[in-house]
């Protein structure tokens, strides 16, 4: 198992874990008490979110020393584990202070997660120091699609429309999830309406003029939605239904003018 070291000197004394709030509370965490420093480190267990391929989470660790000395002991932080070759580590801003922590301060290592595709992805980061060694958990979830559609609204229902009135409008929206761009076959018609009685009014992006395809960017993006305005302007009496492409549902019922 491969190692990366980072090296730094906080003084004589135990090693303890603490967990989840920075700065942490004086804690021996199972190790020997004692006068000089004591090191305190949270979280005790590192999740990253969800992470797409070709991007990173970093998500830091927070040491303190908790003591009341301040030199002496060799601090080594590593990474281990079978997945160990996809995150990294280093000191935060500021890098580690030359001449040790001093009681009650504290010290950042960014921990970084790049993950290479769809895993599920486990490593170690290891704290080593002649007082002990604690070994916090690292856990990754990387992702690999490049474009996933997803549509909140699965049906859109008009109710009574009388012949011959204002046809009423609804919009419902497509979303790229993805990281890449998605392209949606256009044009966008309706479909399986035997009576002719909707029609697609807009859309909130412009199908290219060459291939005929929206375009929705990734995830984030101001263009990652694509609005569709839909009218219901019935031509008959009774319930009547289509769909808007692959889409969704459209029903509505016809009625007779007053």
């Amino acid at each position: 198992m491969g190692y990366l070291l980072l090296a730094a000197f906080l003084g004589s004394g135990c090693l303890t874990v603490v967990s989840d709030q920075a700065p942490p509370a004086p804690t021996t965490g199972g190790l020997p008490a004692g006068g000089g420093p004591q090191v305190s480190c949270v979280p005790t267990v590192l999740i990253f979110p969800p992470t797409a391929q070709g991007r990173s989470a970093t998500v830091p660790v927070y040491c303190t020393n908790v003591g009341s000395a301040a030199s002496g002991v060799n601090l080594m932080i590593a990474l281990g584990g079978t997945g160990s070759s996809l995150f990294t580590a280093q000191f935060g801003q500021g890098g580690f202070p030359p001449a040790g922590l001093s009681p009650n301060q504290s010290v950042a290592v960014d921990v970084t997660y790049t993950p290479g595709g769809i895993s599920a992805d486990n490593g170690q980061l290891v704290l080593d120091t002649n007082a002990g060694t604690v070994t916090i958990p690292m856990f990754g979830e990387g992702l690999n699609y490049s474009c996933q559609l997803k549509i909140p609204t699965q049906a859109l229902d008009f109710g009574k429309v009388a012949i011959g009135a204002a046809p009423p409008t609804a919009s419902f929206a497509v979303d790229n999830a993805g990281f890449s761009q998605c392209a949606i076959r256009g044009p966008i018609a309706i479909e399986n309406d035997p009576s002719k009685s909707f029609h697609v009014v807009s859309t909130s992006i412009m199908e290219d003029g060459q291939t005929g395809d929206y375009t929705l960017q990734p995830v984030g993006s101001s263009d990652a939605h694509l609005v569709i305005t839909v009218e219901f302007q019935p031509t008959t009496t009774g319930q009547l239904a289509a769909e808007v492409a692959d889409f969704i549902g459209l029903t509505g019922t016809g009625v007779a003018p007053p």
